[in-house]
C-alpha cells in the first residue's frame, strides 16, 4: 500500500512538472486572467490526482489535463452571474455553450489574424441574453478592425473566407514575390510591388460592389464577369 503511495505521488509530481505550464497557458487564454488560471492550474492537478484511476488513456495526458481545466473554468464562469462569455472556439454553437456554462450572456466570435494589427474582420453573433450586451463588446473591441453581425448558421461559412482567406492571399502575396526575386527583383521591393497590388484590387473590388449595388445587380458574381468580358 506505501509502495502504490509513493508510486502515484511520483507520478503525480512528473505529471505537474512535465505539463504545469502549459495548462497554465491554456487556462490563461480561457480566461485572459492570471490570478484565476493559477488557481484553476493548481485545482487541476489536484482534481487530476483524485480521479486518476479514471484516466483510460484514450487521449493524452496534456488533452486529459486540459480538459479538466477547461470544465472547472466552465465551473467557475457558473459561479458568476455578471460574467458574459466571448467565444471564439471553431465549430462550438451558441446551444452547446450553453450546456457547457448555463444561462450567461454569450458572445460567438470567429476572428482572424489581422485584428492584431487592427485590421480583424470580426464576425459575431449572441444568444438572447447576450444581445444586450453587444454595445459594449464592440466598443471594447473596436481597435480590432471591422465587426459584423452574422446570422449563427453562416458563420462556419463566412469564416471560411475571412478567417482562413488571409493565409491564401499571404501564400500569393509571397508567390509574385518569389517570382520577381526569380527574375531578379530584389525581394523588398517584389513584395512591396506584390503587397501593393494587393492593396489596390480590394478597392477595385469595393468600388465594383458600390456599381453593382447601384445598378441594381443582386448577383455580385454575374456582374464581375459582365464588367470583364
Amino acid at each position: 500500500m506505501i509502495a502504490k503511495e509513493v508510486m502515484i505521488s511520483m507520478d503525480y509530481e512528473k505529471l505537474y512538472n512535465a505539463y504545469y505550464m502549459q495548462v497554465y497557458s491554456f487556462v490563461v487564454y480561457l480566461s485572459k486572467n492570471r490570478e484565476l488560471a493559477e488557481e484553476i492550474t493548481q485545482n487541476t492537478f489536484f482534481k487530476a490526482l483524485s480521479t486518476s484511476a479514471k484516466y483510460n488513456g484514450q487521449s493524452d495526458e496534456l488533452t486529459w489535463l486540459c480538459s479538466i481545466a477547461k470544465n472547472l473554468y466552465f465551473d467557475e464562469l457558473k459561479k458568476n452571474k455578471n460574467a458574459v462569455v466571448i467565444s471564439m472556439a471553431a465549430g462550438v454553437s451558441l446551444t452547446k455553450l450553453a450546456v457547457m456554462l448555463g444561462d450567461l450572456p454569450i458572445i460567438r466570435i470567429m476572428p482572424n489574424t489581422p485584428a492584431e494589427v487592427g485590421y480583424g474582420m470580426i464576425l459575431y453573433t449572441a444568444n438572447e441574453k447576450g444581445v444586450g450586451t453587444v454595445p459594449l463588446f464592440l466598443e471594447s473591441m473596436a481597435a480590432a478592425g471591422k465587426f459584423d453581425a452574422i446570422d449563427e448558421r453562416l458563420i462556419d461559412a463566412a469564416s471560411a473566407i475571412s478567417g482562413c482567406g488571409p493565409a491564401f492571399v499571404d501564400l500569393f502575396i509571397e508567390a509574385l514575390a518569389d517570382g520577381g526575386v526569380a527574375c531578379g527583383l530584389p525581394r523588398a521591393a517584389a513584395l512591396e510591388y506584390a503587397a501593393q497590388m494587393a492593396e489596390l484590387f480590394v478597392e477595385l473590388v469595393k468600388v465594383r460592389q458600390e456599381i453593382a449595388a447601384y445598378i441594381g445587380y443582386d448577383s455580385y458574381p454575374e456582374f464581375a464577369y459582365d464588367f470583364h468580358y
